[in-house]
């Protein structure tokens, strides 16, 4: 995995997920957006798209992951969430990921090996404002 975008409403842990993914060499994009996501998507490829199920204003992140399956076959889909998914309505093609999650396990949803270099307790806080979760 090369490119990631990732779609999140929270900025801080939007910016947590760039450097340290930047840092071993992957190109991330981050939005806040569905809106942001799909032109993003229409004018660059990414090998995986990583969106939060409870998106902010607009359109909610399962609408959009549906969207990226359809406009762009061959990224890889994963949702995350940091609340129970017991009745959500997962689209076909997509992974879930529940926060708090390690790099790792991004990684592997999307269908690649982490990086050598990953420390396997490197993890994304479900929320980076909250010293506890990480």
């Amino acid at each position: 995995m090369r490119s990631l975008l990732f779609v999140d409403d929270n900025d801080l842990l939007a910016e947590t997920v760039v450097m340290a993914l930047g840092n071993l060499g992957l190109e991330v994009a981050a939005v806040q957006n569905a809106e942001h996501a799909l032109t993003l998507l229409n004018e660059r490829r990414v090998d995986a798209a990583v969106i939060d199920v409870h998106l902010g204003d607009g359109t909610g992140g399962i609408e959009l992951a549906r969207q990226v399956l359809e406009s762009s076959p061959g990224v890889a889909v994963v949702l995350t969430t940091a609340y129970a998914m017991p009745e959500l309505d997962i689209p076909e093609g997509a992974t879930v990921l529940e926060k708090p999650y390690r790099f790792g396990d991004l990684f592997l949803a999307a269908g690649h090996e982490p990086p050598l270099e990953l420390p396997s307790s490197l993890k994304v806080p479900s929320d980076p404002s909250d010293d506890a979760s990480w």
